[in-house]
């Protein structure tokens, strides 16, 4: 468990979920935090300015209706210390002494997370685009200008398409699956004739 932990480039520990004492925390974690964690609070060590457990603090998501382990869950979340963005994956798990922990993997995706923002704003402005070329459209129905239009509302929801089929394949990867169903659900309802249609379809 240790030598796998430790050979990722992910912080990785693994907490008490009852009272929060870290029980393990792998060499990247260690280099990331300035020490090793181990026998420290989480929400002490981890985050900043808590006065107690984490109100965002996923525990709650990592069981079953039964109580028992439940499956992955997969979030974002921008750490209070350090201000970068991590794609976390939690899980409950029994550990060796028949206790019930939690174990946290994540993997810092800050340049993703600018990188998308910086799109997002390319794609405000396809939106605003397409938005205006519609109001040619009705308005000036049989006209040319209609017609070319028409072309450019072609190129716009393509491009917004494809970057939803982009983020759904992304969730889809990482195992969010409802977010990615949402993502893909957009693309049939919003822009039902992008030209890639079939891997929406298969994804």
């Amino acid at each position: 468990f240790r030598l796998v932990m430790n050979s990722l480039d992910a912080l990785v520990y693994v907490a008490d979920m009852d009272t929060y004492e870290v029980l393990f925390v792998n060499e990247y974690g260690k280099k990331m935090l300035g020490a090793d964690i181990t026998g420290k609070i989480c929400w002490q060590s981890i985050q900043a300015d808590q006065s107690g457990p984490c109100d965002f603090c996923t525990n709650k998501y990592l069981f079953d209706a039964d109580g028992k382990p439940g499956d992955v869950y997969a979030w974002e979340f921008q750490n209070t210390i350090y201000g970068q963005w991590y794609h976390i994956r939690d899980r409950a798990i029994k550990w060796v002494d028949g206790r019930i922990w939690r174990l946290e993997i994540a993997t810092n995706v800050t340049f993703r997370k600018v990188a998308e923002s910086e799109k997002e704003k390319v794609l405000v402005k396809l939106e605003k685009a397409l938005a205006e070329f519609k109001k040619v459209t009705t308005q000036y129905a049989l006209s040319e200008e209609a017609n070319q239009a028409r072309n450019k509302i072609n190129d716009c929801e393509e491009r917004l398409a494809e970057h939803n089929l982009a983020i759904g394949e992304h969730y889809y990867k990482t195992f969010a699956f409802k977010a990615s169903t949402s993502r893909l659900s957009e693309i049939l309802t919003d822009y039902p004739n992008y030209t890639k249609m079939d891997k929406v379809y298969f994804l």
